[in-house]
């Protein structure tokens, strides 16, 4: 069990989660950005402020 978790700056996509995931076994991404909530197949995007605040 785990989550693969990708933090950028700038536009993202999933591409480079969903691999990891494949390759991992895992069936939970997370990127931490600087946009806003949302959820692009089967990955969370988080705003970085929101990531923080959780931590």
């Amino acid at each position: 069990m785990g989550i693969v978790v990708e933090v950028g700056w700038g536009k993202k996509g999933t591409k480079q989660v969903l691999r990891t995931m494949k390759k991992t076994g895992l069936d939970c991404g997370v990127v931490v950005h600087n946009g806003k909530l949302e959820n692009r197949n089967g990955v969370w995007f988080v705003p970085r402020e929101l990531f923080l605040l959780m931590l």
